[in-house]
């Protein structure tokens, strides 16, 4: 019985012995075909946070080609529509006139711009005119900018209303030094004050740039008196001596930091500067462009397309028969002659 037991007892451990032995060498050749079906260089395993998600390369790698297009380059431009813009050039509004022939009357105004639009002609805001000559948009066919030199008050006293009622865009090229306590004392016409100026700026219509501080007027510059404009000509100092160039930049750059200073107290960000006078030199073009003015406006008988740095400017004359005149030839509908702004 004991020796039965005994037999028993060591058939059932060598079964035992035999099933690990088994389960052992099942479990090496397990391993060895995972091993065998790891692609080679994988390395160690991928934490579970970068494994790579379906889909998850192909949206990358496109982003990445989009941002590569913009970096190179590459992306297509705006289509930008527009036949160029007709800058016109006014000055003073009020009720009789024949002390100036620059002034225009406010029911003249009127007429001019119901009639220009009657006739097809859109004024376009300063902003609007920025973005087509930057190539970022396009104008209507007949796009117009109706411009005001020197920063009359009769502007704002007779004619902003006209502006507001009609909802027609126009820009002011003010002389800054009439927002100073203290001008100069020579006489002048009534200009904007700042408040007024403020006024027309938050009405929506209005885009303002600059006209010079004090370069709207001659100099002598010579010794018998000889008369030349502030800006492009250097001055006689007396004592047998003109200006030397380099005192002649530096009183330029003195006014258009008076000028850009003055602007920048009413919120104007100005990158327009009309020529007093309509005339321009290098000099004068170079220290603009060294204080951030992308557009200087010259007397000119030509539509204005974008990449332009010179903007033409045409006078508008003083009555509705003249303005769109000058309308018509500008857009090639009749012959004539054009009278540039100055």
């Amino acid at each position: 019985m004991s020796v039965q037991f005994r037999s028993s007892s060591a058939l059932i451990i060598t079964l035992v012995l035999l099933c690990t032995v088994l389960f052992i060498i099942g479990l090496a050749v397990a391993s060895a075909g995972m091993v065998a079906a790891k692609p080679q260089g994988s390395g160690d395993p991928v934490p579970a946070g970068d494994i790579e998600k379906p889909g998850e390369a192909g949206i990358e790698e496109g982003m990445a080609g989009e941002l590569d297009g913009v970096d190179s380059g590459d992306r297509v431009p705006p289509v930008i529509t527009g036949n160029g813009v007709a800058v016109l050039t006014l000055h003073e509004v009020a009720h009789g006139h024949n002390d100036y022939r620059y002034v225009v009357a406010p029911d003249v105004l009127e007429r001019m711009i119901v009639t220009a639009r009657e006739a097809g002609y859109v004024f376009i805001s300063l902003y609007e005119f920025h973005a087509y000559m930057d190539g970022k948009a396009g104008v209507p066919d007949r796009a117009v900018l109706l411009t005001f030199d020197d920063g009359y008050r009769g502007v704002y006293e007779n004619g902003h209303n006209i502006f507001v009622r009609h909802q027609c865009p126009a820009v002011m090229f003010p002389v800054t030094k009439w927002y100073s306590k203290h001008p100069r004392p020579e006489w002048a016409r009534p200009h904007l004050t700042a408040e007024e100026s403020k006024a027309m700026i938050g009405s929506g219509l209005w885009g303002f740039g600059g006209h010079s501080h004090d370069g709207h007027r001659t100099v002598v510059t010579g010794p018998k008196g000889q008369q030349g404009f502030f800006s492009t000509e250097r001055m006689w100092l007396g004592q047998g001596r003109i200006e030397s160039e380099g005192e002649y930049r530096a009183r330029l750059w003195s006014d258009i930091e008076l000028m850009t200073l003055e602007l920048s107290r009413l919120g104007v960000e100005p990158r327009d500067f009309a020529a007093p006078y309509g005339k321009i030199n290098g000099t004068l073009d170079k220290l603009l462009a060294d204080a951030g003015y992308d557009f200087v406006y010259i007397g000119g008988t030509e539509r204005n397309y974008p990449g332009q740095r010179k903007i033409y400017r045409v006078d508008a004359g003083d009555t509705v028969e003249s303005f769109m005149e000058t309308l018509d030839i500008l857009w090639g509908k009749k012959a004539g002659q054009l009278t540039p702004a100055a």
